[in-house]
């Protein structure tokens, strides 16, 4: 949200601040890209990070380096969600409501259904035998890594600060 309203705010400064500091078109661009390279580079690195800690979270042997793994994923995804937010606000325009509110609807959807998919992988690959039964969470692991990974991938095709549609000229909102 600080990050949204910063740019904003520069928006609506860009005239004064231009004429105050000599920037060009071009340099007061860089400004405005900056926003969208932090967006992007944040997503990007959240959603990396996480996958990379949570699928190397089930290998470490030592409990406290495990859940200290699995501490920083969950802190790595966190990283991610002022520029989501944010560039649901900058995308949606006068709908960023709906965009904003179809984000939330589908990570709420995924909060959902995932329980269910965990008990159905951990139903479909227990095995039983001799020394007791044993439940696959290597591959639960595995599965939020590579959502986590899809997500850092898809991250970087997102145009995080243009809009999906054109902004009206003044006179024909009037």
């Amino acid at each position: 949200m600080i990050q949204y309203i910063d740019r904003v705010a520069i928006s609506q400064a860009k005239g004064d601040v231009a004429r105050d500091m000599s920037f060009t078109d071009g340099q007061m661009g860089a400004i405005f890209a900056a926003f969208g390279l932090s967006y992007a580079l944040f997503g990007f690195l959240g959603f990396a990070g996480a996958s990379g800690l949570l699928m190397t979270s089930f290998y470490i042997k030592d409990p406290l380096l495990a859940m200290l793994a699995m501490g920083l994923a969950s802190f790595c995804n966190d990283l991610t969600t002022p520029g989501s937010w944010a560039s649901c606000m900058d995308l949606g325009g006068k709908y960023a409501g709906t965009v904003s509110g179809s984000m939330n609807m589908m990570g709420n959807f995924g909060g959902m259904v995932g329980p269910f998919v965990v008990g159905l992988v951990l139903a479909a690959t227990t095995v039983t035998n001799l020394t007791g039964t044993t439940k696959n969470w290597e591959l639960v692991f595995a599965i939020s890594s590579v959502i986590y990974f899809l997500s850092a991938f898809f991250w970087l095709f997102i145009d995080p600060v243009t809009p999906l549609e054109a902004e009206e000229p003044l006179a024909a909102q009037a």
